[in-house]
């Protein structure tokens, strides 16, 4: 196997030797779907002289050596795209894998060198939940959970964003990459109030909702020594388009940053002597200007991904996120980040994820959902019955809020 790099084309084609020389396998079979199945767009970061897009021109066939150079300023393309196994489910934008349901994520999670279909019909454990609370669900997992339950250790499955729990259950498929589940029902779920509601009215749950966790509301996350944004008002300088937020698709989580843009403009008006319809003007205004006048900056959905990732590699300025998921991003990415309060008890910023994890007290229509766990009701065998019940005790467990309470969460009043 050999890369072979065409500045032209904006390929790379991943081929044999033998493949490319045009012979073919033992049988001298076509190799030309093999090697059309190779290619795949270049991801490249912008030279200094680069052109935009629109100035690529044609490489003359078949020697792309002769290829012109690219007009002066011309650009390469942005990201790295990779074909997926044929035999399954196609995907195209956010909403279409939310359907399959598939948790592929450009950057991060693509899974393109494993390659299978599994039931995971006897997996002692599955449980599909969104995903803004992951670290403290694993924490809980290595310190409490599998410790007393080293059976399951061995045999589990667990989904943490976007929220698929909805389309998991209709469908009993999770898909990544290359690799799908089939059969994978979750034995319980979790997730805020209108994920819960959705289950229940779909007819896959059993028993009551058991409240969990609540949440700080949302920060303002931006680059660790960008000093322009200070305050929630200093969000009406960014230019349109390099406002991070979810992708829309993923519903909850944009919503809920869009909804509290307007419900904190609305709640704490940069004027307060202005009047009613002043006031809902200017947070309507804001709204349009960070998420409808050039789209949000969004890689598409995990969020928890997205939103640093844009903000790190400076494709985006700032973006509200969970106070949560603010404190992995600054513990993972060391110096790397800054959060904003929006609150009413705290002022100025932090770089210290420790510190953003003693909360805040919210602003005024800073959104500050609770999250649930509920059972399903696809049938289980005995030690899946004990898993579940297990776990759900192990969520309930008073060890399991102290963790809440080092990973910025808290128990619901």
């Amino acid at each position: 196997m050999f890369h072979l790099a065409n500045s032209c084309t904006g390929l790379i084609v991943l081929a044999s030797a033998c493949a490319l020389a045009g012979c073919g396998g033992d049988d001298g079979g076509d190799t030309k779907d093999a090697a059309v199945d190779a290619a795949v767009e270049v991801d490249m970061s912008n030279p200094p002289d680069a052109q935009p897009a629109d100035a690529a021109v044609e490489c003359p066939e078949p020697e792309p050596a002769e290829c012109p150079e690219p007009e002066p300023g011309a650009t390469l393309p942005t990201r790295v795209e990779w074909r997926m196994d044929r035999w399954l489910p196609e995907e195209g934008d956010a909403a279409e894998r939310l359907a399959i349901p598939s948790l592929s994520q450009p950057f991060y999670n693509d899974v393109f060198d494993v390659h299978a279909t599994l039931s995971a019909a006897a997996t002692r454990l599955i449980f599909s939940t969104n995903g803004n609370w992951h670290l403290s669900l694993r924490r809980l997992l290595a310190e409490q959970y599998f410790p007393a339950n080293p059976e399951v250790q061995s045999s589990y499955l667990l989904t943490t964003s976007p929220p698929i729990s909805l389309a998991q259950a209709q469908t009993g498929r999770v898909k990544v990459g290359n690799i799908m589940y089939v059969d994978a029902q979750p034995h319980v779920m979790a997730g805020p109030g209108r994920t819960i509601d959705a289950l229940e009215e779909g007819g896959f749950t059993e028993g009551e909702r058991i409240p969990i966790i609540f949440t700080y509301g949302n920060v303002i996350l931006k680059r660790r020594g960008d000093d322009r944004i200070q305050s929630f008002w200093d969000l009406a300088d960014i230019e349109p388009g390099r406002f991070a937020s979810s992708h829309p698709a993923e519903g909850g989580s944009y919503n809920n940053y869009r909804n509290s843009v307007r419900d904190i403009a609305i709640n704490n008006p940069r004027d307060p002597g202005a009047s009613e319809e002043e006031i809902a003007a200017e947070a309507d205004a804001l709204v349009a200007r960070l998420f409808d006048e050039a789209g949000v900056a969004s890689i598409g959905p995990p969020m928890h991904r997205s939103v640093p990732h844009l903000i790190a590699t400076g494709e985006a300025d700032a973006g509200l996120f969970f106070n949560q998921l603010a404190i992995v991003a600054m513990r993972e990415n060391p110096d790397a980040f800054t959060a904003v309060y929006l609150a009413s008890d705290r002022m100025g910023e932090t770089d210290d994820p420790d510190v953003l994890a003693e909360g805040q007290m919210p602003l005024a229509g800073n959104r500050t959902p609770t999250f649930f766990v509920i059972r399903s009701n696809v049938e289980l065998d005995e030690e899946q019955t004990a898993a579940r019940e297990a776990f759900i005790e192990a969520l309930q467990s008073e060890a399991f809020t102290a963790i809440l309470g080092e990973e910025g969460l808290r128990r619901p009043e």
